[in-house]
């Protein structure tokens, strides 16, 4: 079964103070969690951070994993373009000086 998260996601949630730390603690951890086993998110946006809200605590749940990317033990670097334009890193976009070199798991930062 398929969980529904009827609060919505991050980007027509108000958060107050507390819930901002919270929240990005959650994101940070959960991007820790998928970096350790080379999985590379490529495409964090507000709309792909759902909410789960118990009262006045909540819980972030990254989805939407249709863009992601593995860092091969051979290959850490990646260098096709993945993301959502506007929240897309430079990193990512063709003609970079950087792409030469490829990008990593920082571009979800």
């Amino acid at each position: 079964m398929i969980p529904f998260y009827p609060d919505g996601h991050l980007e027509r949630y108000l958060l107050i103070d507390e819930q901002y730390v919270s929240a990005l603690r959650q994101i940070l951890f959960s991007l820790y969690y998928l970096h350790e086993r080379r999985i590379i998110y490529c495409d964090l946006k507000p709309k792909n951070l759902l909410i789960d809200k118990d009262k006045d605590k909540i819980t972030v749940i990254i989805a939407d994993f249709g863009l992601f990317k593995i860092a091969t033990p051979t290959n850490n670097l990646l260098n096709t373009f993945c993301g959502t334009l506007p929240y897309a890193t430079p990193d990512v976009f063709p003609r970079r000086t950087c792409i030469s070199n490829g990008y990593g798991a920082k571009v979800d930062i």
